[in-house]
């Protein structure tokens, strides 16, 4: 098990000989399957398990590994080789305020001309 902030995850797993089936849940809610089968070499850098746009929170994944099922029904238990998990930390959207555009200043009055000269 698992807490991680963040608005999604996905685990890598190191795909190998040993065959790997698992039940993943997030934050309590019903599980899935997720397996790999078998392969000759090492192969790094697989997806196990891919969830995304999750709320902005933490979330708690719990992996459990169960028996493996092979397409002739027979069993064997699992073995995970975990590479690395990678965690989608992307927030919330911020929604920016426009700036206020320049002030308005109320427009000059025109300055009163030269008064007239009185002659006496």
């Amino acid at each position: 098990m698992t807490t991680a902030l963040g608005s999604g995850i996905t685990i890598y797993a190191i795909q190998s000989p040993d065959p790997v089936s698992t039940k993943m849940t997030i934050d309590g809610q019903s599980s899935s399957a997720h397996s790999l089968d078998p392969v000759g070499a090492f192969q790094y850098n697989v997806v196990l398990y891919d969830v995304q746009s999750l709320p902005y929170t933490d979330h708690i994944l719990d992996v459990a590994l169960v028996n493996y099922i092979y397409a002739n029904g027979t069993s064997m238990g699992s073995l995970i080789r975990f590479d690395y998990a990678a965690v989608n930390d992307t927030g919330s959207p911020v929604v920016a305020q426009p700036s206020p555009g320049p002030s308005q200043s109320p427009s000059p009055s025109p300055s009163p001309g030269p008064s007239p000269s009185h002659s006496q």
